[in-house]
């Protein structure tokens, strides 16, 4: 597959219009806001592409149809992306029936298996909006909330190049002292959604610091325009009775192919 320069990714939209779900992910690559890469079967009119986020996820966009098109599917997987690859993991979504079979074959002769990821949506309403209000307001004493820049972000152990808060990331954290407790940001916006992410530190956890700093950020994707997009692992129990608590309602689980060097 041929690799495209940054300013050729717009190449790639119309195919990114099938994909249902991931789309923060997807499009935040497409829209040049985060640094992942974009591959296509041909430099002119591709009919599948293929894209790599900095966190392993990738995307199969378009019909794989041909031997000769899962061939070069696999080699440019197996070879260029994952030796270039510091974590050797690859999480793959596909989109179309053609290309799901293809990937399906091509994982099972790498041993790969198949997954799936949890998946919900928000229906925003003034009720919520107010119950979210009301959650922000729920600090707890010797504790601020903080918009975070990248200095906060560097401190939560985020990479600038991933997670630049003087662009495009934004989000909020919880702090006791200049401790960082609890922190809800979005690395991953694009196609009019931010993709949400919680952390809390271990020994701060069980105190509902999740939920402040996840509602300041839902609030906040709604001021600029945004839907947030939850979607975790199945084994995440927390982060799935937070979704609910939050509101989201649990919706149709998203399908992926998984394969690791541990294996």
């Amino acid at each position: 597959m041929k690799e495209l320069s940054r300013n050729e990714f717009g190449k790639i939209k119309f195919l990114a219009e099938e994909a249902k779900n991931n789309r923060a992910l997807i499009f935040s690559v497409i829209e040049k806001k985060h640094p992942g890469r974009v591959f296509v079967n041909k430099l002119d009119n591709p009919h599948f592409a293929l894209i790599v986020t900095r966190v392993n996820f990738m995307f199969v966009l378009g019909d794989v149809l041909f031997d000769q098109d899962e061939k070069t599917l696999s080699r440019t997987l197996f070879g260029k992306v994952l030796s270039d690859l510091e974590e050797k993991a690859i999480i793959l979504f596909s989109y179309s029936e053609p290309t799901r079979k293809a990937v399906e074959r091509i994982f099972q002769k790498k041993e790969g298996i198949r997954i799936s990821r949890k998946q919900f949506k928000l229906t925003i309403n003034p009720d919520l909006m107010e119950k979210y209000r009301k959650i922000k307001e729920e600090v707890p004493q010797g504790f601020r909330l903080e918009k975070m820049d990248n200095m906060l972000g560097e401190k939560a152990g985020l990479k600038k190049e991933i997670a630049d808060f003087s662009g495009d990331a934004f989000g909020f954290c919880l702090l006791q002292g200049e401790e960082i407790a609890s922190f809800c940001y979005s690395i991953f916006l694009g196609g009019g959604e931010a993709e949400v992410d919680i952390k809390t530190n271990e020994k701060f956890q069980g105190k509902g610091l999740a939920s402040i700093v996840a509602a300041a950020f839902i609030m906040e994707c709604f001021q600029k325009g945004l839907v947030p997009n939850w979607a975790t692992w199945p084994y995440r129990e927390a982060s799935i009775a937070l979704a609910h608590k939050l509101g989201f309602e649990e919706i149709e689980d998203i399908p992926a192919n998984f394969w690791a060097e541990e294996m």
